[in-house]
């Protein structure tokens, strides 16, 4: 009766750790994770290095979407719609080369050069929840955003 009992447990323990193994690899690496989270959402402008971005009244939002199917990125520099390729491996992201419209906006060209160069150091991106933060390759801030989920 000892033995049978045993065996059962030692059974029920093997198949317990077999589940369990499968489920781990199952789940998506960190990286992974944190790629995913860059699609079907648009990302809006929160900072730009250190400082907080509020949009002053009446101007839009500078955002960003990323497609995955096609590797290519789309958005608004706060002037400018903006698009063009990315890449990414682990963490690391190359963005570019990109394009854009030439709009003359007098009341948000900095803003728009600004964003333009900090998008142009990007080197790495750390994606959570709802925020997403580019890098440069000292892993200081160069822009941060917001999510709002897109409809898929």
């Amino acid at each position: 009766m000892v033995k049978h009992l045993l065996n059962i447990t030692l059974i029920t323990s093997v198949f317990m750790i077999l589940g369990c193994t499968d489920n781990i690899r199952s789940f998506p690496s960190r990286s992974e994770q944190g790629a995913s989270l860059l699609h079907h959402r648009t990302w809006n402008l929160t900072h730009i290095g250190a400082l907080e971005f509020r949009p002053e009244s009446g101007h839009k939002m500078p955002s960003m979407q990323f497609d995955q199917t096609h590797m290519r990125f789309s958005g608004f520099d706060g002037c400018n719609r903006i698009m063009g390729t990315y890449q990414i491996n682990g963490q690391n992201i190359q963005i570019g080369p990109s394009a854009g419209t030439k709009m003359m906006c007098h009341n948000n060209q900095q803003l728009t050069i600004r964003f333009n160069n900090a998008l142009s150091k990007v080197t790495s991106f750390r994606a959570s929840g709802h925020t997403l933060k580019f890098l440069d390759r000292q892993g200081q801030l160069l822009l941060q955003f917001e999510a709002t989920v897109q409809p898929r």
